[in-house]
C-alpha cells in the first residue's frame, strides 16, 4: 500500500487504510483479490480536492494448494522466482485505487512449488534514479534477486538501489515483501 503525497494527511490516510484493510479482507476472501481491491477503491475514492489516492498490491496465498492469487492497483506486478526456471515479472499494474471510472483490476494466479520465491515491491525500487536520471529498472532488480536466500537477496537489492542513487537517497518509498515456499 502506498498513499500519494507526504506529510500528515498522507500518513493519516495510510493509517486509516491499514486499519480497515485487514477487517475488510476477512469478509471478502471468497471473492478474490481483484474484487476486494475494486470494493476498496469504491469505498476510498480519490480526494478530488487534494488529488490524493493510493496504490496497492494485494494477494491471497492458499497454503493448502500453494497458489497465490494477486492483483495490483498502480503497483508493479509481482516478481516470481521459480527454483528451477527463469524469473517472471508479471505485468498486472492496474490503475491506482480510487478512480471510479477505472476500477477494473486484473487478477493473476501463480502455482508455487517448493523452493519457489515471490516478491511484491513498490515502484520506488525500479524507478530509483541515478545521477544521470536513469532508472534502476526491473532487469537490475531481477539480476540482484536471482541468487541466494531471499532475505540476503533483498538486503543486497537495498544496497544496490542505495548505491545506484548516490550521492542522494532514493526519492520514493522502496518497499519489498517476499517469501519462499518451504519444502515439504
Amino acid at each position: 500500500l502506498d498513499v500519494s503525497g507526504h506529510g500528515l494527511q498522507a500518513a493519516l490516510y495510510s493509517s486509516a487504510l491499514n486499519h480497515i484493510i485487514p477487517a475488510l479482507a476477512r469478509l471478502s476472501r471468497a471473492d478474490g483479490p481483484a474484487a476486494f481491491v475494486r470494493e476498496l477503491s469504491r469505498e476510498f475514492p480519490m480526494n478530488e480536492v487534494t488529488g490524493q489516492y493510493f496504490t496497492i498490491q494485494y494477494g491471497i496465498l492458499d497454503l493448502q494448494e500453494h497458489v497465490l492469487r494477486c492483483t495490483s492497483a498502480g503497483h508493479p506486478g509481482p516478481l516470481y522466482l521459480p527454483r528451477d526456471g527463469e524469473p517472471q515479472l508479471f505485468a498486472i499494474a492496474g490503475p491506482p485505487a480510487g478512480v471510479p471510472e477505472l476500477d477494473e483490476f486484473e487478477e493473476i494466479s501463480v502455482s508455487l512449488a517448493p523452493g519457489d520465491r515471490l516478491l511484491m515491491f513498490s515502484d520506488g525500487l525500479v524507478e530509483a534514479l541515478d545521477k544521470r536520471q536513469e532508472e534502476f529498472g526491473a532487469p537490475r532488480m531481477i539480476a540482484t534477486l536471482s541468487h541466494g536466500q531471499l532475505p540476503d537477496a533483498v538486503r543486497r537489492m537495498e544496497d544496490e538501489v542505495n548505491r545506484w542513487c548516490e550521492p542522494k537517497k532514493p526519492p520514493d518509498d522502496c518497499t519489498a515483501f517476499g517469501f519462499e515456499l518451504a519444502a515439504g
